[in-house]
C-alpha cells in the first residue's frame, strides 16, 4: 500500500469516527433546520436531547438511528401541541401521522381524510397562517394544506 492510499484509507476512517453520518443526511438535516428557522445551535440541542431521549448514542461509530429521524421527530411533536391547541386535533393519535425513521429525505405519511380533518378545522375557525408555529407550518407543507388567507 502506497502512502496516498494510506493516508486516504486513515482519512475516511476519521471522517467515519467523527461524523458517521453520509454528507446527504447532514445536508438534510440542515435543510430541514433552516426550514422551520431553527438555527445550528438549537439543532445540536435538539438532536443531543431527542437521543437522549430515545436511548441512543449519536457518538457511536455504528450509529442506530439516521439524524433525520430526531429532527423530524422533534418537529412533528412541537407541530402536534400547537395544532392540537388551535385546532383540537392530535394528529399523531388521532390520525398516525408519522415519519419513517432511518430514511434520509422520507415524506410524511398521513392519511387524505387527515388531511381533510385539519383542513375543515382551520376553515372552521378562521385560522391563518400567522397563527400557526414553523413546524406547524412545516407539517402543513408536507401535506400540502394550502391557506386561503383573504386579508
Amino acid at each position: 500500500m502506497t502512502n496516498d492510499e494510506m493516508t486516504s484509507k486513515n482519512y475516511d476512517l476519521l471522517m467515519c469516527q467523527l461524523c458517521p453520518w453520509g454528507s446527504l443526511d447532514v445536508w438534510h438535516m440542515i435543510k430541514t433546520a433552516e426550514a422551520v428557522d431553527m438555527d445550528m445551535y438549537t439543532l445540536a440541542e435538539v438532536l443531543q436531547n431527542q437521543a437522549e431521549q430515545w436511548d441512543i448514542n449519536l457518538y457511536s461509530d455504528n450509529p442506530t438511528t439516521d439524524i433525520n429521524a430526531l429532527l423530524n421527530d422533534y418537529i412533528l411533536n412541537q407541530a402536534r401541541q400547537d395544532i392540537e391547541d388551535l385546532t383540537g386535533i392530535d394528529i399523531i393519535n388521532d390520525y398516525d401521522v408519522y415519519f419513517f425513521a432511518n430514511y434520509l429525505d422520507c415524506p410524511l405519511q398521513y392519511t387524505d381524510e387527515a388531511k381533510k380533518a385539519i383542513e375543515t378545522a382551520i376553515k372552521e375557525k378562521q385560522l391563518k397562517k400567522d397563527n400557526f408555529n414553523n413546524y406547524s407550518l412545516y407539517i402543513f407543507d408536507e401535506m400540502y394544506i394550502n391557506f386561503e388567507d383573504k386579508e
